[in-house]
């Protein structure tokens, strides 16, 4: 785990996971409220109710997250804010 207030490698809960989508600079971002192996629980704006990923969505809502899940959106780092 990285000290640094941006890029840490590993999640811990309150960071914030950034997506990246495909090569563009458009993305997603979410608050993590719990982490495991190889997932993390969010808390994410503009999404919805459904399973995976919900572009352009109709509120917040609590999300499961594979941490490699898709090949349209990937994870471009944590941000560590405290």
């Amino acid at each position: 785990t990285s000290d640094a207030a941006c890029g840490a490698k590993v999640p811990k809960a309150g960071d914030i996971v950034v997506w990246q989508h495909g090569t563009t600079y458009t993305g997603h971002c979410g608050l993590i409220l719990e982490c495991m192996p190889k997932a993390f629980t969010t808390i994410e704006g503009n999404t919805g109710p459904g399973v995976g990923i919900v572009r352009d969505g109709d509120g917040v809502y609590k999300k499961t997250r594979l941490v490699n899940s898709s090949r349209v959106f990937t994870v471009l780092g944590y941000l560590r804010p405290f």
